[in-house]
């Protein structure tokens, strides 16, 4: 299986396992999976492989030392992590509560998640998984770095419910986001930045994604949306309608994406920005504020608490899943964005359990 690898990739990327592992205690888990994926920014550079190995064994100490026993996968293609996925959830783990260690970035978690929460409740109770900041996208990591990957792995963390948003567009497969899933100027960017990135050199490919906002809607245009939000409570059902330059559904509020931007800064899971008489100057403007989460108090801003979108659109638009940027036409819509139930167990710093377990009134 990881025969196309150097042996220095092999080794170190097994050693990061065998250093993580080390510190599950057995009253965490009774085995844990370790899948990695190897051209992930953390791990396809032989200096970072060796930083992490170097920050891991200097924590080595501070962990339980335990020595349960593990499974280390690594992909070798496009594919490979939803096929490990489902292949993990049709086993028979007997009674053992597995722990999943996702050595990866947003795209990682994203395709591994979306398998395993097709497969149900009554299979996913018995695992839990946390997402190590490994990828040139993090956003959604449930860790800052793996030295606080293994406090909270050891004994400080705190195993909570998680949600997904259900992404359904006429004529597509379902699909599943689990941090922030959006359309708009921002799901062009990421499409564009995943198309550049390996073509320009350094940050260039980020220069260029971010200029080409300025010029999106002369581009493919923007014409008027239809949304419809839906709550419980007085008043479960809104409409919404204009031109909007970015609707933002995430999982809860408190999140980030696009390399901690923070879209949804506050409770709500909803951002939905009106380019509606927006000057080119008060665009940048908003866009410079987006990025740091004071978007919120611009006039052109509403942030919701929603529990489903439906949206009704007739041009072609950017849509982006954890990172992933897809183009939609007229066809593929109705489109809506709908929380599922919170049926995937997530290890977390305790400092960092609101934004799972709060109880949002527009989902009580």
């Amino acid at each position: 299986m990881l025969a196309f690898m150097k042996p220095s990739l092999e080794s170190n990327l097994r050693r990061i396992a065998e250093l993580l592992v080390a510190h599950v205690g057995s009253a965490r888990a009774d085995k844990i999976i370790v899948l990695m994926n190897p051209v992930a920014g953390g791990l396809a550079q032989a200096v970072r492989r060796r930083a992490h190995i170097a920050a891991l064994e200097a924590a080595a100490t501070r962990g339980p030392a335990a020595s349960l026993p593990f499974e280390i996968y690594i992909t070798k293609k496009a594919g490979d992590t939803e096929i490990i996925a489902a292949e993990l959830m049709a086993q028979d783990h007997g009674r053992d509560r597995v722990l999943v260690l996702l050595c990866g970035g947003d795209g990682t978690y994203s395709q591994f998640l979306d398998v395993c929460l097709r497969a149900g409740p009554e299979v996913l109770k018995q695992f839990s998984f946390i997402r190590l900041p490994l990828g040139s996208g993090n956003d959604g990591a449930d860790a800052r770095d793996l030295v606080h990957a293994t406090e909270i792995i050891s004994k400080t963390g705190l195993v909570v419910p998680s949600r997904g948003v259900r992404v359904s567009a006429h004529g597509l497969p379902q699909r599943y986001a689990f941090n922030i899933t959006s359309i708009g100027i921002d799901a062009y960017v990421t499409y564009l930045t995943n198309k550049l990135r390996k073509r320009l050199p350094g940050d260039t490919y980020k220069v260029v994604a971010d200029l080409s906002t300025l010029f999106y809607d002369h581009i493919y245009g923007v014409g008027d949306m239809n949304v419809r939000v839906e709550r419980v409570g007085k008043n479960p059902n809104e409409q919404l309608s204009g031109k909007f330059m970015l609707l933002a559904v995430g999982v809860s509020g408190y999140r980030c994406y696009g390399d901690h931007k923070w879209v949804l800064p506050d409770e709500h899971n909803v951002c939905a920005i009106r380019l509606d008489n927006m000057t080119l100057s008060r665009r940048l403007d908003v866009k410079k504020r987006l990025y740091v989460g004071t978007h919120v108090h611009d006039k052109n801003t509403e942030m919701l608490g929603v529990r489903k979108v439906t949206i009704e659109y007739e041009r072609r638009i950017p849509l982006q899943l954890d990172g992933e940027g897809i183009w939609l036409g007229p066809e593929n819509f109705p489109l809506s964005f709908e929380l599922t139930e919170p049926i995937v167990s997530v290890l977390v710093d305790p400092a960092d359990s609101g934004r799972y377990l709060q109880r949002y009134s527009y989902l009580s």
